[in-house]
């Protein structure tokens, strides 16, 4: 049985399966993705890169002059990973950089590497890398854990030695999980109250009840991503880690993002459930786009996510939904082997959709029901 979201009647549509037979590098979910050189949140994290660099080194004074190539992850919030020009002492040089956006909009800088970016991947380039991602995590050990077997120790990590529901040991949630999630999950677990927060489920099987069969942990992608397939009360269900090393100099592999097969991930869930009554109606009030449609002469609806960065599309014509983006409001980015629809949206000036482009460019009218 699924969870029963606070704002059950906004998330209602649900029963999406990503594909089985895809192969874990074809799912961007999770990943990076390329993004827009001159997008304006890429121009705005690069800037704030440039910023927080200049502060944090004391007699910088760097200049922002181009994004080169911009990548996208969605976690809760974005990470943007940007390969910048800056000026230098007169002379122009590369840099790659890290920035995180929450889903209140505030950046971080998590990583400045100097260098030609082609080589920030190498691990011996001659390079100048510096972390802002603030104090040693805890929890670490000497021996290198494998993405996926951090995974497994998880789901192994039963009663007291699970990160979850307690409250007695912050050190148990930071052993798993990135400094930015480990956050959310303690913030929720010592939150003042009666004790039940926004984690109102089992986040290893996204349910509130579970009976689990065919349970199978795969191997990370060379993206870090670990997916998780089980069948929960006979259905089939899927479960996507992203793992990533916190820093240049780290060994240790740690949950960056938990992604669920309806587009919602865990730390975005933990922040909306934590936002106050009004918090969360303006957070609503600015979402134009949700509603129903009828698409040419078919009924659908649209239903963001919490994170804000994809939307459930659920048509009458098919029983399952599918999942855009809400930047290109493009089908096939969440999972490029889902059935149904191929083509993307367009928004109208008051932000409601206006029309549809199908794969073969043929275009319908899209109007909102009343």
């Amino acid at each position: 049985m699924k969870r029963s979201f606070q704002t059950a009647i906004r998330f209602a549509v649900f029963g999406f399966m990503l594909s089985g037979a895809a192969a874990c590098s074809a799912q961007t979910v999770g990943n990076y993705r390329e993004a827009a050189k001159d997008d304006t949140q890429v121009v705005s994290a690069a800037n704030f890169a440039v910023e927080a660099r200049n502060k944090a080194q004391k007699g910088a004074s760097l200049k922002f002059v181009a994004v080169e190539r911009a990548e996208k992850q969605v976690v809760a919030g974005m990470n943007y990973r940007l390969c910048l020009t800056v000026k230098a002492g007169g002379a122009d040089k590369q840099a790659t950089a890290v920035v995180y956006r929450n889903l209140k909009n505030k950046y971080e800088l998590t990583s400045w590497t100097s260098g030609n970016c082609a080589a920030a991947s190498e691990p011996n380039g001659d390079l100048e890398t510096s972390n802002f991602s603030g104090k040693p995590a805890v929890g670490k050990t000497n021996r290198t854990l494998a993405p996926e077997a951090v995974v497994k120790n998880l789901y192994a990590a039963k009663g007291a030695a699970s990160p979850f529901f307690q409250k007695r040991s912050r050190a148990l949630v930071d052993k798993y999980f990135t400094r930015e999630l480990a956050d959310l999950i303690w913030k929720d677990a010592t939150a003042p109250g009666d004790g039940i927060g926004a984690l109102d489920f089992n986040p290893l099987f996204y349910a509130q009840d579970d009976d689990i069969t065919n349970f199978v942990i795969g191997k990370a992608d060379a993206n870090g991503v670990v997916k998780v397939k089980f069948r929960n009360f006979g259905k089939d269900e899927e479960i996507l880690y992203t793992l990533v090393k916190e820093n240049a100099q780290s060994k240790v592999w740690k949950i960056e993002s938990i992604m669920y097969n309806d587009a919602e991930d865990l730390g975005s869930i933990l922040e909306y459930g934590m936002m106050t009554e009004d918090e969360m109606k303006t957070a609503d009030s600015q979402n134009k786009m949700d509603g129903d449609y009828l698409v040419g002469t078919v009924k659908c609806n649209f239903t963001t996510n919490k994170s804000g960065y994809w939307a459930r599309v659920k048509c009458d014509d098919r029983e399952n939904f599918q999942v855009i983006d809400t930047e290109s409001l493009t089908f096939g980015i969440f999972n490029p082997n889902e059935k149904g629809r191929r083509g993307k949206f367009v928004l109208s000036k008051d932000g409601s959709i206006g029309k549809f482009i199908d794969a073969s460019g043929k275009e319908l009218k899209v109007s909102r029901v009343k």
